[in-house]
């Protein structure tokens, strides 16, 4: 029996954040596939051209994104029975929680390597389904 690779979606558009999340969750789930997307409509883009089976197990989205806001892109998914098997989880660099994400985790954003490190942890072991 083989084990599904584990998928996950950070939709992101800072740059530095970008690496700093890709590098932090590859040291705690290195078999994992990421995708970073910029923008909430490149992220919807990409999940409907997904197969069913390549549908991410994780999707982490920012708050702040150049096209909308992050709860924008939770309303969608939350509207679209195809992903509603996704565990949807919003970093932020605000400082407090954004309103219009109810039912939906949040975390800061951390503003070091090991907080990072530490933020991939809870967010694989908490968040990204078990395949």
């Amino acid at each position: 029996m083989t084990l599904k690779t584990p998928v996950i979606l950070v939709v992101e558009d800072n740059p530095d954040d970008v690496e700093l999340i890709r590098e932090a969750l590859m040291e705690v789930v290195s078999d994992a596939t990421i995708t970073m997307k910029g923008t909430v409509e490149c992220a919807l883009e990409w999940l409907a051209a997904q197969a069913d089976e390549g549908l991410p197990g994780l999707i982490l989205t920012d708050h702040h994104l150049p096209d909308r806001r992050g709860h924008d892109l939770i309303h969608a998914l939350r509207a679209s029975p195809r992903n509603s098997s996704s565990q949807v989880v919003m970093l932020s660099g605000d400082a407090a929680r954004p309103s219009g994400i109810d039912g939906t985790a949040w975390y800061s954003k951390p503003y070091s390597w090991n907080a990072w490190r530490e933020l991939a942890v809870i967010l694989v072991e908490r968040h990204l389904p078990k395949v």
